[in-house]
């Protein structure tokens, strides 16, 4: 049971952090983040993966860990200590600006954008129970809550982003495979007329001073043998 817990800290302390960064990057406020701040917002989910881990030396994340029975079935029990608080409260410090970023761009959306920041402003606040839960420690059995609703937030979350984004992605593929390529790419129509081109084609040509605008390609590229 104590391992498992451990297990779902490699992801729970990122989980706000990085949900913020998602938030910020869909909403466009990312180029608002400067480095600094970046840093600083990943301080508290490090120290918390950090405590989790070395918790039986100091105990502040966990003040006592023990397994009790209740009706014939043993549960893992935990008792809060201070920096768990903190935690919570960096959570729902991160949730509810999330939540006003999608809100804001949810009633400008329209059609299957609107569709998308629903899923994703559901998503934001959905864990808003998990820390009501944990907070008032539902069921008194010291059930972290956390581990149970955050995977349907990640379901639509992927749902948001892959489905309904699928249009940004395929953008994103472009930018990586197209112009970030270290060869020279060069679209061209059945005509041989330029559609599209990256940086590195331009750099090449040039060096055989041809102007993609206004040259016949398919007779440079014959001529040319080095590209014959």
């Amino acid at each position: 049971m104590v391992l498992w817990n451990q297990i779902q800290y490699f992801g729970i302390p990122f989980f706000p952090t990085l949900w913020l960064l998602v938030s910020m990057q869909y909403t466009g406020r990312v180029e608002k983040m400067k480095t600094i701040k970046g840093i600083l917002l990943f301080f508290i989910p490090i120290m918390t993966f950090l405590l989790r881990f070395t918790n039986e030396w100091h105990h502040l994340y966990y003040k006592r860990i023990e397994v009790q029975e209740i009706e014939g079935v043993q549960v893992l029990y935990l008792t809060k200590g201070p920096w768990y608080f903190i935690q919570m409260a960096y959570v729902l410090f991160t949730l509810i600006i999330c939540t006003w970023f999608y809100f804001q761009r949810y009633r400008k959306s329209v059609g299957d954008e609107r569709v998308q920041f629903r899923l994703l402003l559901i998503a934001s606040i959905l864990p808003y129970l998990a820390l009501i839960l944990v907070s008032t420690n539902f069921g008194g059995i010291g059930i972290d809550y956390t581990a149970i609703i955050l995977p349907p937030c990640i379901l639509m979350i992927h749902l948001a982003l892959s489905y309904f984004n699928f249009l940004e992605i395929q953008l994103l593929a472009r930018e990586r495979v197209f112009e970030d390529s270290a060869s020279g790419l060069i679209l061209l129509n059945r005509y041989y007329q330029l559609v599209d081109h990256n940086e590195k084609s331009l750099a090449i040509l040039s060096n055989i001073r041809a102007d993609l605008k206004t040259d016949n390609l398919k007779d440079l590229l014959t001529d040319e043998q080095e590209f014959s």
